[in-house]
């Protein structure tokens, strides 16, 4: 590559007389030049440009409930504060007449109204089928299901995109006789036989959100101790979990949260109840600012108040229902993710790209609200060294996104920069405003004619003048998820000190083994602390005076779930935490693993009478949803108002004790860092003890 050409702002797709500007970093990657991934995924199977669908997402405030729009190919937003992005769902996902609303038809009527809180899991996809959520003598506990990517009914759709079943209708389905997997064909969770291909989780013994969905809420076909705890579900579309970085997930997560408040809205009216909300949300991303600003943590909290507004003005002030939104902290702890500068002003990153990686990878730099310019330095492996600027950056009037494309031909490129202001909430006394997004192409092309980045250690060096704080870095995942195969390799920041003590001593412990934390006198950039989710992060939330600003009021925060081992017990090795002296998260650890040789908990497999073992954080945070929905359904509605999600978990927990030495791999206790002060490890609830739990010993 003998030269870079930079084309300014290329974050247009023109599609007919329309023009379509992209809000969204990642976004304007896949369809100018960087469409790698959706091309692979879809190769030989269907036409890319058959899945060329946006959204439109209003600006969100916390007195205006978001309405997301869906557009077909290239039409057009005349609101510079919509956030445009990618939604992977096919042309026959999308209906042609207009969205109908929904009248709650309850599937069972021996519930007591009283006792009904809604559990709402979003995840890659939960076969409503299952016996774990129908119990002997009874409708099926799943209230409604969203299949994203399902067939669209042409007339009468109850969903912007993809297919829905009632409650009512999983049961009559299940009462046909036939089988789970024929059921998921014909009412569009999976491809039918005869279709085009599209990827589905369902192909595997075991998937992920019939995993999360059975650990929140899963019984016995005896145990009717569970009837009043009602699911809502959401099946995100194959494409956006396909996608390594999950930055096609925003999307999808956002209408998800859209329609389990919609749908429990329904069912208040129905019953006359204010019925109280659990959102389980077990997918996290690796992006975003770590401020509460992050695109989705904002739409979920203006979703949760508005609920609550609704509530209030239909059945009073005295009847506002608890939402608690469950999000897992994160298994990022020991990728070398997160980079953080050790003084104001520069930061300079070694990126590592692993050879063969054939997905494109992503790094986020943010810079304080403070910087009046900023400079970017990229140095390929082979020495090329290329700088952008960016000047004039204005915190009041943020500029739109200024784009750069770096290439031999501006129309195949390797390498496309962007800074941008996303979350526009200046006074966020923690810093975290501008966003630099460098798009990496994969190291290895799969498709004729496309360059490949190359391979090996790229140093990104950032300077901000005017900078008050120190600038902050995360590579998003690369790895597969849900069982869908990827030749993904996850890029990470080294080093590179091969052979020098201070590289060793950052990256193992005294043992050899891999270390988990940071050392106390941290001199790399590379940074443990600071791994959490960017969706677990609500808390931090700030006004511009600096104090706390939850979304719905100090006792309805988000509660971010950390997870831990139940042998000795321990924080789990890859468990993400905040960077020291923040209080986010996780203030609650739940058991996610027996033993480092046991690695797992056991849950329901995919299909009716299986099983199957995961672990992860991801797996920690259900088994809260689950301990807060039993709690929540026993209370009276006059005890709504004093109710604190949080409090509650402490009185359940046990604080850990606190030790002075680092902890490692081989060693013992939780660093108060990696849990929140006063934060708990949980006890399994009764339920779950007998499914969860496994003998400790190793079998051979």
């Amino acid at each position: 590559m003998a030269n870079w050409q930079i084309d300014p702002s290329p974050d247009t797709l023109i599609s007919g007389q329309k023009t379509l500007h992209l809000r969204d970093a990642f976004s304007q990657w896949q369809f100018n030049g960087g469409e790698d991934f959706r091309a692979s995924a879809l190769i030989q199977k269907q036409d890319p440009q058959d899945f060329n669908y946006f959204v439109r997402s209003k600006k969100l405030t916390k007195a205006k409930r978001p309405r997301p729009v869906v557009l077909g190919g290239g039409a057009a937003s005349n609101s510079k504060f919509d956030m445009i992005s990618l939604l992977p769902i096919a042309a026959s996902s999308v209906p042609n007449g207009a969205v109908q609303a929904v009248t709650h038809v309850p599937a069972d009527n021996g519930l007591d109204s009283d006792k009904i809180v809604i559990i709402g899991i979003i995840d890659d996809g939960v076969n409503v089928f299952n016996q774990r959520f129908r119990p002997d003598g009874h409708a099926t506990r799943i209230e409604y299901a969203w299949a994203q990517d399902g067939p669209a009914p042409q007339n009468g759709a109850t969903v912007p995109f993809g297919s829905e079943m009632t409650g009512a209708e999983i049961t009559s389905a299940m009462d046909s006789g036939k089988s789970e997997r024929e059921l998921l064909r014909q009412h569009g969770f999976m491809p039918a036989q005869n279709q085009p291909y599209m990827p589905h989780v369902f192909a595997n013994a075991s998937n992920h959100g019939t995993q999360i969905a059975d650990l929140a809420a899963g019984a016995d076909r005896d145990d009717t101790s569970t009837l009043n705890t009602r699911l809502i579900t959401v099946q995100m579309p194959a494409f956006s979990v396909m996608d390594t970085s999950g930055a096609s997930l925003i999307s999808a997560l956002h209408h998800a949260a859209i329609y389990v408040f919609d749908r429990a809205r329904a069912m208040s009216a129905h019953y006359q109840k204010p019925i109280p909300v659990v959102l389980n949300i077990s997918f996290g991303l690796t992006g975003g600012a770590r401020n509460g600003q992050q695109f989705l943590e904002r739409a979920l909290r203006a979703l949760a108040i508005k609920y609550r507004k609704d509530m209030k003005a239909i059945f009073g002030a005295n009847a506002v229902p608890p939402v608690v939104r469950v999000v897992s902290a994160g298994n990022e702890n020991i990728q070398q993710l997160h980079a953080i500068a050790t003084d104001t002003g520069a930061l300079d990153l070694p990126v590592r790209l692993q050879p063969e990686d054939t997905t494109p990878s992503f790094l986020e730099i943010w810079l304080p609200e403070s910087a009046s310019s900023a400079e970017l330095t990229i140095t390929t492996p082979s020495g090329m060294v290329k700088t952008i600027s960016f000047g004039g950056l204005d915190a009041q009037n943020p500029a739109d996104f200024d784009a750069h494309i770096l290439a031999d031909d501006p129309s195949a490129p390797v390498c496309r920069v962007t800074l941008d202001a996303p979350m526009r909430a200046a006074g966020q006394p923690d810093a975290q405003f501008w966003r630099g997004v460098v798009a990496f192409a994969p190291t290895r092309s799969i498709i004729a004619g496309r360059p490949a980045v190359e391979a090996g250690l790229w140093q990104v060096s950032v300077t901000a003048q005017g900078s008050t704080a120190k600038l902050q870095a995360w590579i998003l995942r690369d790895t597969p998820v849900s069982g869908f195969s990827s030749n993904g390799r996850q890029a990470y920041f080294d080093d590179d000190y091969r052979g020098n003590a201070s590289y060793t001593a950052s990256v193992f412990d005294w043992t050899g083994d891999r270390a988990v934390d940071d050392l106390p006198n941290r001199t790399s950039v590379i940074s443990r602390n600071g791994a959490i989710s960017g969706l677990a992060t609500n808390s931090m939330l700030r006004r511009k005076n600096g104090n706390p600003k939850p979304g719905d009021g100090p006792e309805m925060d988000s509660v971010s779930v950390g997870a831990y081992r139940w042998d000795q017990p321990r924080a789990a090795i890859y468990s993400a935490a905040d960077n020291i002296g923040n209080d986010q998260a996780p203030m609650v650890m739940a058991m996610a693993e027996n033993s480092r040789f046991v690695p797992d908990i056991r849950a329901s497999g995919s299909y009716s009478d299986t099983g199957s073992s995961l672990n992860g954080t991801s797996a920690a945070a259900p088994i809260v949803s689950r301990m807060l929905a039993a709690h929540i359904a026993d209370m009276a509605q006059a005890n709504y108002a004093g109710f604190d999600p949080k409090t509650y978990l402490q009185t359940l927990g046990v604080a850990p004790s606190r030790p002075t030495s680092v902890e490692t791999a081989s060693g013992s206790g939780i660093r108060a860092e990696r849990l929140r002060d006063a934060g708990v490890l949980l006890p399994l609830p009764t339920a779950l003890k007998a499914k969860v739990e496994r003998d400790n010993r190793p079998k051979v």
